[in-house]
């Protein structure tokens, strides 16, 4: 790796670390400082060396980004321990890391040649700065290492996708990391837990209400709900994804084959092989994102980058997940968790259109996916409203919806209609950001018939002209 400065963690005397910043390897040690000397020959004659003043490092022009310091925590991680690694980043250069401009830290594992995990930052990094980030509770975090047996190296690399240009990409530390096993444990008798019942897991098609009664989707407006109009949001053009880039429902049976889905940590769970029962034949949306929600007893599990590699196989590049009967469908800030893979930090569930709900009535608020920074001015100072957890650029959490006593337009198709009292009724949340000048909703393309989307598709502009957004 050209230009990368190493450090490496070697044990002194007494068990003391030390951290040294030299390719080289550890130099051998002793407790005994002066046994050495005595049996060392003597010292040659060296003459005297000139006094020297050694000038100043010159400092870097442009960005010099550099790793100063990495540790994990636990500090001794034993074997299964959810490991966060946390590194410290200088900017040496003379120039300024421009607020907004993202650049990463990734976490290689054992000479991986893809990052294990990462962290994010872009809220800028004046020349001489330094900032510490974790891989759990940075933007956009690549989540906690499941600890190994063994003894590990992790290297530290930053802007390793190269974002910036730099004058002098420098800056990663190698450590060695053991772990250690812990010892066995006496087994505790087995006890049987006390049975209880749960409701019934929704059918494949016809109408589902998803998460528990108290969660902010099934939640209406309140009836003193007050409003702001937003021009712009009344110019954009409308959208249902429902092949493309949309979240399809798979909803398992104990009869279907087990499939471990190793996924990568993120969203604040560790790096897993997660075994769930998977429908023959369940496959991701089409397009880049490649999202897909499989529903395995109460438990919803939000999948990025799905893709089967075998039969009892495959593997995600992101997941969360969440209750359908007790859970929200929203990610938790403390402990930061999310309940699935939109941006919000929510389940690809929560908001969909479902089975047979444009045509029975929408119960719950709707899903909208906006242009970047369109809700900013309404998010407030953290970038994004509860109940999200997480902005990416739309600032996601704002709720929008059809104010109560506006009357509904005439000529609306009984799909567009259900959708306007969805709208006026529970509203709608931010959850992602989408590309254009477009808001889009999601439909799932296993349950909800094509002939429905097909009716109301006139309906959608007419019904974005009466938005308007939650204070």
């Amino acid at each position: 790796m050209r230009g990368h400065r190493f450090g490496r963690v070697c044990v002194g005397g007494a068990g003391a670390l030390l951290l040294t910043m030299a390719a080289a390897g550890c130099s051998p040690t002793t407790s005994s400082t002066a046994a050495s000397a005595a049996s060392a020959p003597p010292p040659a004659t060296v003459p005297a060396a000139p006094s020297t003043t050694t000038p100043p490092s010159p400092v870097p022009s442009g960005i010099d980004l550099t790793v100063t310091g990495l540790s994990v925590s636990p500090a001794s991680p034993k074997v299964g321990d959810a490991v966060t690694f946390t590194v410290t980043v200088k900017n040496g250069g003379s120039v300024a890391v421009a607020a907004g401009t993202n650049f990463g830290t990734g976490i290689y594992l054992d000479g991986a040649a893809a990052p294990t995990t990462w962290a994010n930052y872009n809220s800028g990094l004046a020349a001489g700065a330094s900032v510490t980030l974790d891989t759990v509770n940075s933007l956009w975090p690549g989540g906690t290492w499941a600890a190994t047996a063994g003894a590990h190296s992790a290297v530290a690399s930053v802007d390793d996708q190269h974002v910036l240009n730099e004058t002098s990409h420098t800056g990663t530390l190698l450590f060695s990391v053991a772990i250690v096993t812990p010892p066995p444990t006496a087994t505790p008798p087995t006890t049987t837990p006390p049975t209880t019942t749960s409701p019934p897991p929704p059918t494949a098609k016809g109408n589902a209400t998803f998460f528990s009664a108290t969660s902010p989707w099934n939640t209406p407006l309140p009836a003193n709900t007050t409003w702001h109009d937003k021009p712009a949001l009344r110019a954009q053009d409308w959208w249902v994804n429902y092949q493309s880039y949309s979240n399809p429902v798979y909803i398992s049976k104990t009869s279907d084959p087990v499939v471990t889905v190793n996924a990568t940590g993120s969203w604040g769970w560790p790096t897993a092989a997660l075994r769930v029962h998977v429908p023959a034949g369940a496959g991701a949306s089409a397009g880049t994102d490649q999202s897909i929600v499989i529903i395995d007893g109460t438990t919803a599990y939000d999948f990025w980058i799905f893709q089967r590699t075998g039969t009892n196989t495959a593997t995600a590049g992101a997941y969360g997940k969440s209750d359908i009967v007790t859970g929200t469908g929203w990610g938790t800030l403390s402990p930061w968790l999310g309940a699935g893979i939109r941006a919000a930090g929510s389940s690809g569930l929560g908001g969909e259109i479902y089975g047979s709900e444009l045509t029975t009535g929408i119960n719950h608020a709707l899903a909208i996916a906006a242009p970047g920074g369109f809700f900013c001015s309404d998010a407030g100072p953290a970038g994004y409203a509860a109940p999200a957890i997480y902005n990416d650029g739309s600032c996601e959490g704002v709720r929008v919806g059809i104010p109560v006593g506006v009357a509904m337009p005439s000529g609306l198709s009984p799909q567009g209609q259900n959708l306007w009292k969805a709208l006026q009724t529970y509203g709608a949340y931010n959850v992602d950001t989408a590309g254009g000048g477009t808001v889009i909703l999601n439909a799932d393309p296993n349950s909800v018939p094509n002939a429905d989307l097909s009716a109301m598709w006139g309906d959608l502009h007419v019904i974005g002209q009466y938005v308007r957004v939650v204070n």
